[in-house]
């Protein structure tokens, strides 16, 4: 552990009521979530959640419960025991669940718990290591808007077992990632991706979540709420038009914000006690 890490970064760390939370997805950035802030209610803090290993010294964690009791520490450190509001998108859905848990039973409320488009826990099988770099370089391209085809390209003329070198030499030789993405930068986020990956696949949650929780599912995904109603107790779902990625962008954006401004407003708002 470095000394001085904190992944709590303030997106708007002002205003009465109870703050939102957000954690990362399985790239471990906190960035994607600043296009949500100006959505929701002007008086509504907001934070993201850093995982280590992401742009920072810390060694990546492999184990949600890992991740969950960091940023367990960082919240107290920030906000005390007073209430807190979870939301997270992809991974970030599966470690806010059991973030949501270690803070009810540690006696903070919850008054919403976001999860947004990802699959319940234990519906990931690991992949070997050369396949999580494909999806790794798949990430990539659908954050950051790179064109797709000239990637995809690249990529099949990989042999189907080919290892992690291989994959990103490819990737780096066709030129179809921007020029900063060198094979020094996708092996420094491939070894949180990997981290990643292996904590969701290993994650068996124990009992089940009786918080108010909402579920937004994009229509173009494969994300089976019938998991999810497993282990939360009285789940609120919802969808929206898009796939996994590209409900961060435009009218999708804008009906997200929508659906978590409203179970915000309608799950807790009156100030943080």
């Amino acid at each position: 552990m470095t000394d001085g890490f904190d992944p709590v970064l303030p997106l708007r760390p002002s205003g009465p009521r109870v703050p939102l939370f957000c954690a990362p997805p399985v790239s471990g950035s906190p960035y994607g979530y600043r296009a949500l802030v100006p959505l929701l209610h002007p008086e509504q803090p907001v934070y993201a959640l850093e995982a280590p290993g992401f742009n920072n010294e810390e060694s990546p964690l492999d184990s949600v419960p890992a991740h969950s009791a960091r940023y367990l520490a960082a919240i107290h450190r920030h906000h005390g025991d007073r209430a807190v509001a979870l939301l997270g998108w992809s991974m970030g859905a599966v470690v806010a669940y059991d973030l949501a848990r270690r803070l009810v039973a540690a006696g903070v409320a919850v008054p919403r718990l976001v999860l947004v488009d990802a699959p319940a826990p234990g519906a990931l099988t690991v992949p070997s290591d050369g396949t999580a770099a494909r999806w790794l370089v798949h990430d990539l391209v659908e954050l950051g808007g790179i064109p797709a085809e000239p990637v995809r390209a690249a990529l099949a003329a990989v042999p189907d077992h080919a290892g992690v070198d291989d994959v990103f030499a490819a990737v780096v030789r066709a030129r179809v990632l921007p020029q900063e993405c060198d094979v020094e930068f996708l092996y420094g986020r491939y070894r949180p991706f990997l981290a990643h990956l292996r904590a969701l696949g290993s994650y068996r949650p124990a009992g089940r979540y009786a918080g108010p929780t909402t579920l937004v599912r994009a229509t173009g995904s494969s994300v089976d709420a019938a998991g999810w109603r497993e282990i939360v107790i009285g789940l609120d779902e919802c969808t929206i038009s898009g796939n996994h990625y590209t409900i961060w962008h435009g009218d999708a954006l804008a009906a997200l914000g929508a659906l978590v401004r409203r179970g915000l407003d309608g799950g807790h708002q009156a100030t943080a006690e």
